[in-house]
C-alpha cells in the first residue's frame, strides 16, 4: 500500500472517530444495552493479504439493530462497503454484507467483544477496451473484534472477512444509535 492511501486511511478513520465521539465527550461507559436499538455505523477497511493486492482502501455504512438477551446483545448489521482499487482502474467492487452476531460486555466498562457471521454479496464490474462485464457472488463472511460503547456512541475495531476463505481486512467503525424501543 502506498503512502497516499495510508494517509487517506489514517485521515478518514481519525475524522470518523472524532465526529462520532464528539457528542459523547461527557457520556459514561455503559454495559450491554437494556433496550432494543437501531443505529448506523460508518466503516473503514484496510485490506490485507490477497485483498490488498487489488484494493487500497474500502469505506461504507452499515445499518445496525441490537436486541439485549440476558447478559449479552444479539446484533444484526447490513449495508454497503465500496472498495477503492489500486492505480488507474475502470472497475468497481462493492460488498453488501448482511451479518448476525453477538456482543458480550466486559463487566460495566463499556468495552465489549463482538463476533458476526452471515453472507457477503460481492458485485464486481470492469470496463476495458474490448468490452465490459460484471459478476455477482455470495460468500460466507464474518467480523470479529472489540469495541467501546459510550452512551449512544459505538466505536469498534477488528477483522473484516468478506470471504472467510480468502479475504481479510482491518475494519474500524464508529456509529450512533438513532432510535430505541
Amino acid at each position: 500500500m502506498n503512502s497516499l492511501s495510508s494517509l487517506a486511511f489514517s485521515s478518514l478513520f481519525t475524522a470518523l472517530a472524532a465526529a462520532a465521539l464528539a457528542p459523547a465527550a461527557h457520556a459514561q461507559p455503559t454495559r450491554a444495552t437494556t433496550t432494543k436499538t437501531l443505529g448506523v455505523d460508518g466503516v473503514v477497511v484496510l485490506p490485507t493479504g490477497d485483498y490488498a493486492s487489488a484494493v487500497d482502501l474500502a469505506f461504507g455504512a452499515l445499518a445496525r439493530v441490537e436486541v439485549p438477551v440476558g447478559s449479552f446483545t444479539v446484533t444484526g448489521r447490513g449495508g454497503a462497503i465500496f472498495n477503492l482499487f489500486e492505480g488507474d482502474s475502470s472497475g468497481s467492487l462493492t460488498f453488501l454484507p448482511f451479518y448476525a452476531g453477538v456482543k458480550v460486555p466486559l463487566a460495566q466498562t463499556g468495552i465489549y467483544f463482538a463476533a458476526e457471521a452471515g453472507v457477503t454479496i460481492a458485485y464486481a464490474s470492469v470496463d476495458t477496451d474490448v468490452g465490459s462485464g460484471s459478476e455477482t457472488e455470495t460468500k460466507l463472511g464474518a467480523t470479529i473484534g472489540a469495541g467501546l460503547r459510550l452512551g449512544s456512541i459505538d466505536v469498534r475495531g477488528g477483522l473484516f472477512m468478506p470471504d472467510v476463505q480468502d479475504l481479510v481486512g482491518l475494519m474500524g467503525s464508529a456509529g450512533f444509535d438513532f432510535a430505541s424501543f
